[in-house]
């Protein structure tokens, strides 16, 4: 297949996985406002289509392809609210707990 012909055939099947992706984030929302979600998608377009306020958590290769993860958790704002589940940053010290 030619870069053109592989082009077309991504966006049919973007076409085709929208109505997906919006019942997918339909399906979320309706769980209520304590419900997180993190998609794993490779066509951001596709992740956004959800209608989630995502915000990009990671970027990875799977099976050749590049994939990112959208979460609905901004980690920023989770540490700030409770930060004694917050990772440690820096270098260990001796003093953790156990």
């Amino acid at each position: 297949m030619t870069q053109k012909s592989n082009q077309q055939s991504d966006q049919k099947n973007n076409k085709n996985l929208v109505p997906l992706y919006q019942t997918l984030g339909n399906r979320i929302k309706a769980l209520g406002e304590n419900w997180n979600a993190t998609i794993l998608a490779h066509d951001m377009r596709l992740a956004r289509r959800t209608g989630l306020p995502l915000s990009p958590a990671f970027s990875t290769k799977h099976g050749g392809l590049s994939i990112s993860a959208m979460s609905t958790i901004d980690n920023k704002v989770v540490a700030e609210k409770n930060p004694a589940t917050s990772p440690p940053t820096g270098p260990p010290t001796g003093n953790e707990e156990k």
